[in-house]
Protein backbone atom coordinates (compact mmCIF):
# COMPACT_ATOMS: atom_id res chain seq x y z
CA UNK A 1 0.00 0.00 0.00
CA UNK A 2 2.72 2.08 0.67
CA UNK A 3 4.85 1.88 -2.62
CA UNK A 4 1.18 2.14 -4.61
CA UNK A 5 0.29 5.49 -2.92
CA UNK A 6 3.89 7.20 -3.09
CA UNK A 7 3.89 6.19 -6.74
CA UNK A 8 0.27 7.80 -7.23
CA UNK A 9 1.43 10.63 -5.22
CA UNK A 10 4.36 11.92 -6.80
CA UNK A 11 2.77 13.30 -9.95
CA UNK A 12 0.64 15.64 -7.27
CA UNK A 13 3.62 17.07 -5.57
CA UNK A 14 4.74 17.98 -9.24
CA UNK A 15 1.42 19.43 -9.77
CA UNK A 16 1.32 21.68 -6.81
CA UNK A 17 4.56 22.69 -7.85
CA UNK A 18 3.71 23.92 -10.85
CA UNK A 19 0.51 25.48 -9.84
CA UNK A 20 2.42 27.76 -7.56
CA UNK A 21 5.10 27.78 -10.45
CA UNK A 22 2.26 29.18 -12.65
CA UNK A 23 1.52 31.65 -9.57
CA UNK A 24 5.07 32.84 -9.83
CA UNK A 25 4.68 33.46 -13.41
CA UNK A 26 1.40 34.90 -13.64
CA UNK A 27 2.02 37.61 -10.69
CA UNK A 28 4.56 40.46 -11.36
CA UNK A 29 7.62 40.95 -9.77
CA UNK A 30 9.76 44.14 -9.80
CA UNK A 31 12.98 41.64 -8.96
CA UNK A 32 11.47 38.78 -10.83
CA UNK A 33 12.31 36.51 -7.99
CA UNK A 34 9.83 33.79 -7.02
CA UNK A 35 7.41 34.59 -4.42
CA UNK A 36 7.36 32.53 -1.24
CA UNK A 37 4.68 32.29 0.75
CA UNK A 38 6.73 33.88 3.65
CA UNK A 39 7.84 36.71 1.64
CA UNK A 40 3.90 38.01 1.15
CA UNK A 41 2.11 40.30 3.57
CA UNK A 42 0.33 38.27 6.44
CA UNK A 43 -3.55 38.63 6.13
CA UNK A 44 -5.49 38.41 9.42
CA UNK A 45 -8.48 36.22 10.11
CA UNK A 46 -10.57 39.05 9.02
CA UNK A 47 -8.51 40.37 5.90
CA UNK A 48 -9.48 37.05 5.04
CA UNK A 49 -12.96 36.81 5.86
CA UNK A 50 -13.25 40.12 3.73
CA UNK A 51 -11.50 39.05 0.57
CA UNK A 52 -14.02 35.59 0.83
CA UNK A 53 -16.90 37.95 1.13
CA UNK A 54 -15.88 40.40 -1.86
CA UNK A 55 -15.17 37.50 -4.07
CA UNK A 56 -11.39 37.70 -4.04
CA UNK A 57 -10.78 34.63 -2.52
CA UNK A 58 -12.89 31.16 -2.17
CA UNK A 59 -12.68 28.87 0.75
CA UNK A 60 -12.37 25.33 -0.67
CA UNK A 61 -12.66 22.67 1.63
CA UNK A 62 -12.79 18.84 1.85
CA UNK A 63 -12.65 15.35 3.60
CA UNK A 64 -9.68 13.00 2.84
CA UNK A 65 -8.50 9.62 3.60
CA UNK A 66 -5.68 8.92 6.09
CA UNK A 67 -3.20 8.33 3.21
CA UNK A 68 -4.31 11.41 1.44
CA UNK A 69 -4.22 13.52 4.52
CA UNK A 70 -0.25 12.55 5.36
CA UNK A 71 0.68 13.90 1.98
CA UNK A 72 -1.32 16.92 3.16
CA UNK A 73 0.54 17.69 5.80
CA UNK A 74 4.08 16.81 4.00
CA UNK A 75 2.90 19.90 2.12
CA UNK A 76 1.68 22.57 4.71
CA UNK A 77 4.98 24.67 4.28
CA UNK A 78 3.08 25.12 0.00
CA UNK A 79 0.83 27.97 1.74
CA UNK A 80 0.56 30.39 4.25
CA UNK A 81 -0.94 29.22 7.58
CA UNK A 82 -3.71 31.71 7.83
CA UNK A 83 -5.19 30.77 4.69
CA UNK A 84 -5.26 26.88 5.26
CA UNK A 85 -6.88 24.73 8.01
CA UNK A 86 -6.10 21.09 8.42
CA UNK A 87 -7.64 18.36 10.45
CA UNK A 88 -6.09 17.80 13.98
CA UNK A 89 -5.65 13.99 15.07
CA UNK A 90 -8.35 11.52 15.52
CA UNK A 91 -8.03 9.31 18.71
CA UNK A 92 -5.20 6.93 18.07
CA UNK A 93 -3.49 8.70 15.44
CA UNK A 94 0.26 9.04 16.62
CA UNK A 95 0.78 12.10 14.37
CA UNK A 96 0.30 16.12 15.52
CA UNK A 97 0.46 18.65 13.28
CA UNK A 98 3.11 21.65 14.03
CA UNK A 99 2.99 24.65 15.64
CA UNK A 100 3.42 27.01 13.25
CA UNK A 101 -0.51 28.92 13.61
CA UNK A 102 -2.40 26.35 11.69
CA UNK A 103 -6.23 26.76 12.66
CA UNK A 104 -7.22 22.38 13.83
CA UNK A 105 -10.36 21.09 12.22
CA UNK A 106 -12.42 18.97 14.25
CA UNK A 107 -11.94 15.23 12.03
CA UNK A 108 -14.41 13.07 12.25
CA UNK A 109 -14.52 10.40 15.03
CA UNK A 110 -16.91 8.12 13.47
CA UNK A 111 -14.79 4.50 12.84
CA UNK A 112 -16.38 3.79 9.89
CA UNK A 113 -15.83 7.49 8.22
CA UNK A 114 -12.95 6.38 4.91
CA UNK A 115 -12.59 10.27 5.02
CA UNK A 116 -12.25 11.31 8.36
CA UNK A 117 -9.61 14.34 7.75
CA UNK A 118 -10.82 18.12 6.76
CA UNK A 119 -9.00 19.94 5.09
CA UNK A 120 -9.38 23.95 3.88
CA UNK A 121 -7.34 26.13 1.80
CA UNK A 122 -8.13 29.66 1.45
CA UNK A 123 -6.78 30.34 -2.52
CA UNK A 124 -7.39 33.18 -5.22
CA UNK A 125 -11.00 33.00 -6.46
CA UNK A 126 -9.29 32.22 -9.73
CA UNK A 127 -7.31 29.36 -9.09
CA UNK A 128 -10.12 27.32 -8.14
CA UNK A 129 -11.00 26.98 -12.25
CA UNK A 130 -8.04 26.25 -13.48
CA UNK A 131 -7.45 22.63 -15.06
CA UNK A 132 -4.06 22.50 -13.50
CA UNK A 133 -6.01 23.24 -9.75
CA UNK A 134 -8.74 20.71 -10.58
CA UNK A 135 -5.97 18.33 -12.53
CA UNK A 136 -4.19 18.34 -8.99
CA UNK A 137 -7.58 17.75 -6.70
CA UNK A 138 -9.22 15.36 -8.65
CA UNK A 139 -6.29 13.07 -8.86
CA UNK A 140 -7.24 11.92 -5.67
CA UNK A 141 -10.50 10.75 -6.92
CA UNK A 142 -12.89 8.81 -4.99
CA UNK A 143 -10.25 9.60 -1.74
CA UNK A 144 -11.58 12.91 -1.68
CA UNK A 145 -15.21 14.56 -1.09
CA UNK A 146 -15.42 18.03 -1.66
CA UNK A 147 -17.76 19.95 0.52
CA UNK A 148 -17.06 23.58 -0.64
CA UNK A 149 -17.51 25.16 -2.88
CA UNK A 150 -20.56 23.69 -4.61
CA UNK A 151 -19.82 24.11 -8.06
CA UNK A 152 -16.41 22.63 -7.31
CA UNK A 153 -18.36 19.50 -5.61
CA UNK A 154 -20.43 19.88 -8.43
CA UNK A 155 -17.78 19.57 -11.15
CA UNK A 156 -16.12 16.35 -9.23
CA UNK A 157 -18.71 14.31 -9.14
CA UNK A 158 -19.59 15.00 -13.14
CA UNK A 159 -16.20 14.17 -13.61
CA UNK A 160 -16.21 10.77 -11.79
CA UNK A 161 -19.33 9.87 -12.96
CA UNK A 162 -18.15 10.82 -16.39
CA UNK A 163 -15.27 8.37 -15.84
CA UNK A 164 -17.74 5.29 -14.53
CA UNK A 165 -20.06 6.26 -17.94
CA UNK A 166 -17.15 5.00 -19.70
CA UNK A 167 -16.96 1.60 -18.55
CA UNK A 168 -19.26 -1.38 -18.45
CA UNK A 169 -20.51 -2.18 -15.17
CA UNK A 170 -19.24 -5.58 -15.51
CA UNK A 171 -15.59 -4.33 -15.99
CA UNK A 172 -16.03 -2.21 -12.81
CA UNK A 173 -17.66 -4.89 -10.41
CA UNK A 174 -14.67 -6.59 -9.79
CA UNK A 175 -12.00 -4.20 -9.66
CA UNK A 176 -12.13 -2.22 -6.05
CA UNK A 177 -11.45 1.12 -4.99
CA UNK A 178 -9.39 2.45 -8.23
CA UNK A 179 -10.09 6.02 -6.56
Amino acid sequence: MASFFTNQLKPQKDVLRDLLDLQNRLLPSDDAQPIQHKDLPSLSRKQVKDLIEKGSMTLMRFRCTAEVFAFMREGFNRYPPEQMRLSGPRPGDTWKLPDIGIEQLQPCLDENEPRPYPVEFILPSWTISTNDFKGWLFGFGSRIVIEAPELLRKEHMDFGAGIAGLYPASATENSGDAG
